[in-house]
């Protein structure tokens, strides 16, 4: 009776695991992506300014979207990767 018990607190706690780790990635990205575009599209911004050159703001946005978008690429390539080789090194492990 104990083993299933302890069966089903393993069970929860690996999805209770699984969902701070989507947690963390997702704050992970934020981190990663949009505080680094946020800096580099003002960079941007104030020279442009500072070259007498007047931007729109739909240009503006579309530099802080690229810049999102270039950034989020590598962070997710980054983040498979290392996902990959996590499970290759946990079933390398079990045999």
């Amino acid at each position: 009776m104990r083993k299933v018990d302890s069966f089903a607190q393993d069970e929860q706690m690996s999805k209770s695991e699984a969902s701070t780790g989507k947690l963390f990635r997702t704050v992970g990205i934020m981190l990663v992506v949009i505080i680094p575009a946020a800096f580099w599209t003002t960079v941007v911004v104030f020279v442009c300014h500072w070259l007498s050159l007047n931007l729109r703001l739909q240009m503006v946005l579309l530099i802080g979207c690229s810049i999102c978008l270039f950034l989020g690429t590598i962070y997710a390539a980054i983040v498979v990767g290392a996902s990959r080789s996590e499970d290759l090194k946990g079933s390398g492990s079990r045999k």
